[in-house]
């Protein structure tokens, strides 16, 4: 009994790196930006169902980023911006076609009806009439509608490069909105891979600490009974194991605490079931070496975002410099007209000192020039623009080293943990080892339980600290993939096959 109070004691006490691990919510729950996880009953629950519901299918970890690459708020705001850069340059683009301006009118008109003499054929509007009084009733009996149209267009001849560069201008906007696009999916991606990951880890530690609840309860019982007997020494023994409890309910409350948050996360953001099942923990250890540093940086500088983006915004500053020049020019354009006007109630008149109004047509062709300009305003604002251009390539060089510094950080931090993992497989193994022997010679009646503790406490404590640095060097590895701008967050960059 004696042993197994010894067993229970250090399988609380064991799991003082997952408290570690569960008190730095800082980074678990930075992120998990979207996790997910449950209490044990809730778990036990799913486990006894599975299958039977399709909350409890398995939900894998390609569903779970691409279900976030589809869904996530900051992805929807980057393709409002694809869209909006695509309909500046459209507008661009269609700056080099025609200007229409079309303009149609209906107005009032009287009714005149001019009268012809017969014999010669010529108006005569008084032969009669007795009085001008009846001449104007004439004229003005009725009134009806003036109809006129004007039909304008305007094709730009030249306007000495202003056109292409706001064109070029907004090819590159469309270029750093969809840099933007891809970059707003893969910190979606990442943000869920964290969470998934952050769920498979609780679920391996809540198995654990069920197993070390049922322990501790297990023992609590056994120890009651030996009192009971009239054991005293049970009484320290269980004084004992309740200050074993108390630690272990502070593990359960921290671990359960990031796995629902992390589990609650991951189901509003992705609007997916609270309690699904995630697949198990990958305990494969890293295989191979990983690439050097100089490797790394160079599949950086192929694939991560920031370096396209960087070197967009020179160009766009470019272009925006050589645009300002260009308003010192005018524009050149051509221009056609044609114009009318139709009265039903009107008769049309014609002649050499006649204008009439009321009917005509027409058009016209012609060649204009339009210059409009402040030259001190254009010419201070160009050197600015020009300024400004330097400033952003300077920044861009100087962000070169930032990202390589970052990349850099990130990288021997993956390394870092992967040693430390690499570590944890060699002492998983002996402490294993040194338990397995320490328990075969205490059933041999060779040792006593005081030296069955120390290897017990050690395999718990290193079985701890293994599926803890499963989850950081996963987490350090996807960062780094996510810094190189990778698609892969389990492969590390740069690595040849």
């Amino acid at each position: 009994m004696r042993t197994m109070l010894i067993s229970v004691v250090l399988c609380a006490l064991v799991f003082t790196p997952l408290l570690a691990t569960a008190q730095a919510g800082g980074e678990l729950r930075e992120g998990v930006d979207g996790a997910s996880s449950q209490t044990s009953e809730a778990t036990e629950e799913v486990e006894a169902n599975e299958g039977d519901e399709p909350a409890n299918e398995i939900v894998t970890m390609e569903w779970v980023m691409d279900r976030a690459a589809s869904m996530s708020p900051l992805v929807a705001i980057e393709e409002g911006q694809v869209v909006t850069a695509a309909a500046r340059r459209f507008e661009a683009i269609w700056n080099r076609f025609p200007l229409f301006r079309a303009e149609l009118n209906v107005t009032p008109a009287p009714t005149i009806r001019l009268e012809v003499d017969e014999e010669t054929g010529e108006i005569d509007p008084f032969s009669n009439r007795d009085s001008d009084q009846e001449l104007l009733n004439s004229i003005l009996s009725d009134v009806n509608f003036r109809i006129g149209g004007d039909l304008t267009a305007i094709v730009p001849i030249t306007t000495f490069g202003r056109i292409r560069l706001a064109r070029n201008l907004s090819v590159v906007g469309i270029e750093v909105a969809e840099i933007q696009h891809a970059a707003s999916i893969a910190e979606a991606r990442f943000s869920a891979f964290r969470a998934y990951r952050t769920v498979q880890w609780y679920r391996e530690i809540d198995r654990i600490l069920r197993d070390a609840e049922s322990a501790l309860d297990i023992a609590s019982e056994e120890l009651e009974w030996a009192i009971d007997d009239g054991d005293r020494t049970a009484r320290t023994s269980l004084r004992q194991l309740r200050i074993a409890r108390t630690a272990f309910v502070t593990l359960r409350g921290d671990a359960d605490a990031v796995g629902l948050l992390a589990r609650h996360a991951l189901s509003q953001t992705l609007e997916m079931p609270v309690e699904f099942r995630a697949e198990r923990l990958d305990e494969a250890m890293p295989e191979g070496e990983p690439p050097s540093l100089r490797d790394v940086l160079d599949s950086a500088r192929e694939s991560r975002t920031d370096y396209a983006l960087l070197d967009a915004a020179v160009r766009a500053a470019d272009l925006d410099h050589r645009l300002r020049w260009r308003q010192l020019t005018p524009d050149l354009f051509f221009v056609a007209r044609l114009s009318g006007a139709y009265t039903p109630s009107v008769d049309n008149v014609s002649g050499a000192f006649i204008t009439d109004n009321f009917n005509r047509f027409g058009y016209g062709f012609l060649v204009g020039m339009r210059w409009s300009m402040n030259p001190a305003t254009v010419v201070a604002r160009a050197r600015r623009s020009g300024a400004t251009r330097d400033v952003v390539a300077a920044q861009r060089d100087a962000a070169w080293a930032g990202i390589e510094l970052e990349i850099t950080e990130a990288y021997f931090s993956a390394m870092s943990r992967r040693n430390i993992l690499l570590s944890y497989e060699d002492a998983m193994r002996a402490a294993d080892a040194w338990l397995n022997q320490a328990q075969f010679q205490y059933d041999q009646g060779l040792a006593d339980f005081d030296d069955l503790k120390d290897p017990m406490e050690t395999f718990y404590r290193t079985s701890g600290g293994y599926y803890e640095s499963i989850l950081r060097y996963d987490l350090a590895l996807a960062d780094l993939a996510l810094k190189c701008g990778a698609h892969e967050f389990e492969v590390w960059p740069g690595a040849t096959e």
